[in-house]
């Protein structure tokens, strides 16, 4: 039984796409709000809750206990709002409740499945295999939507930038950056001459959608992932020869020139584009503010507030507005959350910044509560390297601890990470992984 679940557990990773597909079809149709996406997505977390309270594996009775301090910070949310808060939208409550948690249960789901294969299965190369699978169906679907000329612009105002068929293109752009530097690890651990240029195909299929898009998440991630990989590579040639034999050479050769035609094609994208309409808006505006103003701003202070423009994209505003509610909020409110959307009077709006949209809708103690599994995990990684000394230098670590830096870099700066399932699963998967095998390393260092 227990093999069974395990095996729809991975297969789950590469249907991803088609559940994002589905759901773009359903919310363009109008055919309900309630997607065939989330419905799945919350068979999927209520199917783990179950495997781990079902299933044997150390350190269950602290899960559990977790489970239940996150259970009753979630009840005491929900009562401050029931308090203090008017409006409340207790749909949009309850599903950004759901969004939030879903990637923790599926972190600790992940991490139980991956303990128990692990020395019976090569289950982390089937996991790479998996992500990049869903990578290549993103990437297909997108060129054919491109070919076919059916292919969904990025931003509803603005005729830059594609997404294929998919519906939310900053989702899309999170997922793909993540995605990328395991679609390379698995590029670049492949030898056979004759297949190998094949198991590229992702990753350029991805550098194409991911250049397309238009936004600048997308544009960034190519650039850190190809620099990555072009570090990477000759590090884990210079301290583990054996593994990466001679076909290092090739695979650096292979990425810097991706990175060439990148940079050759960086003036005709659609994020530069998008990045000097940006650029132009914002002069409009200091030259209005001036004339209404008739007073210099320093420059110093222009140029600050135009990078938080272009990097924050206006998110830096919505920010000071979140912090100016809680303030004035009551103190349960601040210990426990003012919920989604803050304490709204009409509409309720989200910084799209994800650590600042927890910290104010979970408070301070339910933050606390919140992010405590990730500081453990990055804790126990972190440690776990740093025992491991330059044998940590691989490019295996490295890609994927990549992938998890893209993750949670995107989170902290552009949001639609932690509390967007699409995107939040491969965080999950991937901070489960790299727990795991660096567990699993230390333990055949030790003889275990």
């Amino acid at each position: 039984m227990n093999k069974r679940v395990e095996k729809l557990f991975l297969l789950f990773i590469v249907i991803q796409p088609l559940l994002d597909l589905a759901t773009s079809a359903f919310l363009y149709a109008e055919i309900h709000s309630l997607t065939i996406g989330m419905a799945i997505r919350f068979t999927a977390m209520a199917a783990g809750i179950i495997y781990l309270l079902v299933c044997p594996y150390p350190r269950k009775r602290t899960l559990i206990m977790y489970g239940l301090i996150l259970s009753a910070t979630i009840v005491l949310n929900i009562a401050a709002s029931i308090s203090y808060k008017s409006p409340v939208n207790w749909v949009e409550e309850g599903k950004f409740i759901f969004k939030s948690c879903y990637w923790l249960v599926m972190l600790f789901t992940y991490t139980v499945l991956f303990h128990q294969l692990d020395g019976k299965t090569d289950w982390a190369k089937h996991v790479q295999q998996y992500i990049t699978a869903a990578m290549a169906i993103i990437g297909a679907s997108i060129l054919l939507a491109d070919i076919t000329g059916t292919s969904l612009a990025s931003y509803q105002y603005e005729k830059i930038g594609r997404k294929g068929w998919f519906f939310a293109g900053n989702e899309l752009g999170a997922i793909m950056a993540i995605g990328l530097p395991v679609a390379l690890l698995v590029a670049i651990q492949r030898v056979t001459r004759q297949l190998s240029l094949l198991y590229w195909v992702p990753t350029w299929l991805l550098i194409y959608s991911l250049l397309g898009l238009g936004t600048k998440v997308g544009y960034g991630a190519v650039f850190f992932t190809l620099l990555t990989v072009i570090a990477a590579v000759p590090l884990e040639a210079r301290f583990h020869p054996m593994s990466s034999g001679s076909n290092w050479r090739r695979n650096c050769a292979l990425t810097i020139s991706m990175l060439v035609v990148v940079i050759i094609y960086t003036p005709f994208s659609p994020a530069a584009q998008k990045i000097n309409m940006h650029w132009q808006l914002l002069e409009q505006k200091e030259k209005t503010v001036e004339q209404l103003t008739k007073k210099h701003v320093e420059e110093n202070k222009l140029e600050k507030e135009q990078m938080q423009h272009l990097i924050l994209s206006g998110r830096h505003e919505y920010l000071a507005q979140q912090q100016a509610e809680f303030r004035k909020a009551p103190m349960m409110q601040k210990w426990f959350g003012m919920g989604y959307g803050g304490n709204y009077e009409t509409t309720p709006k989200m910084i799209e910044m994800d650590f600042y949209d927890l910290f104010f809708s979970f408070g301070v103690i339910g933050f606390l509560v919140y992010i405590a599994p990730l500081l453990y995990v990055a804790f126990s990684i972190g440690r776990n390297v740093w025992s491991h000394g330059y044998a940590a230098l691989n490019t295996e670590y490295i890609l994927i601890a990549s992938s998890i830096v893209l993750g949670l870099g995107i989170a902290f700066i552009a949001g639609h990470v932690l509390t967007a399932p699409a995107v939040s699963l491969y965080v999950a998967v991937l901070l489960a992984y790299l727990f795991i095998r660096s567990r699993s390393f230390v333990d055949n260092r030790n003889g275990n």
